[in-house]
């Protein structure tokens, strides 16, 4: 944002800057560029994810209670979203335009770290994908109105997880942080041997506790709490691509303020 030469110039190659009043917010700007995406006959992923984060994360849930996980690592594949509370839930999109062909060993990841799995879709792969997924697997539509419908729910997984999956998965704070709630003993070790040290305790946490600890901790460590004041200032299009980044709070204060400004401060 602070760089506002190429600010004008995406704007200016993308022929929006000739379409815009002087007057023109900034985030007003990325409300606009929403509504393209929006009109496009299929869906963009980000419309699914903010939609996801608009109904779901605040509308059934908040940020004092459940978090929100962006392109998180599982293996060697990255979980769309994840909503943390009280239980693990991963959502993985599917857009008319996505292919299919690796949705077997997406889901089959996803079940060995998260309590429940759904796959968020279009009315038009509706059916292929039901035929595609196990039945304990929960089945979401966003249609062109944004209107996010249950076609199934997705069944508790928690009996399915694999405590080695959701070491590779966490951070080594993360991993501390649950052998404590655990009461499992922490070998006292220089910071080099800590992932290695810390294994054998971790895969010995009964795994009835084990995802019930991972959520306690993910809510705090990766807990969004701190920007709930500022969530009502930015634009409604811009509201997962802020609950994915790690600013500080000058960085957010200064991302506010430019949004709030008239694109010809720009110019």
């Amino acid at each position: 944002m602070g760089r506002s030469s190429r600010f004008i110039r995406i704007l200016d190659e993308t022929q929006l800057l000739g379409e815009l009043e002087p007057h023109t917010l900034v985030g007003e700007i990325f409300d606009k560029v929403y509504e393209i995406l929006r009109s496009d006959n299929y869906l963009h992923e980000y419309i699914y994810k903010n939609t996801i984060a608009r109904k779901i994360l605040l509308g059934r849930h908040n940020l004092n209670t459940a978090t929100m996980l962006s392109e998180f690592r599982v293996a060697n594949r990255k979980a769309d979203l994840v909503i943390i509370n009280d239980e693990s839930t991963v959502y993985e999109i599917k857009t008319d335009l996505d292919n299919l062909e690796r949705i077997g060993s997406q889901i089959e990841a996803y079940t060995k770290l998260f309590d429940r799995v759904y796959v968020v879709t279009s009315p038009n792969k509706l059916s292929t994908i039901i035929e595609l997924i196990p039945p304990e697997i929960g089945v979401l539509i966003l249609n062109k109105r944004l209107t996010l419908s249950v076609i199934r729910k997705a069944q508790d997984n928690s009996h399915k997880i694999v405590p080695k999956v959701v070491y590779d998965a966490l951070r080594l704070d993360e991993i501390g942080e649950i052998l404590k709630i655990s009461n499992s003993p922490i070998p006292k070790v220089s910071n080099v041997h800590r992932r290695t040290a810390y294994i054998h305790e971790f895969l010995n946490i009964p795994e009835d506790q084990l995802g019930e600890a991972m959520c306690k901790v993910l809510r705090r460590t990766r807990s969004k709490f701190h920007l709930q004041p500022t969530i009502n200032l930015l634009p409604k299009s811009l509201l997962s691509l802020y609950l994915s980044l790690r600013l500080s709070r000058y960085n957010i204060s200064t991302l506010i303020h430019e949004l709030s400004m008239p694109v010809k401060k720009f110019s």
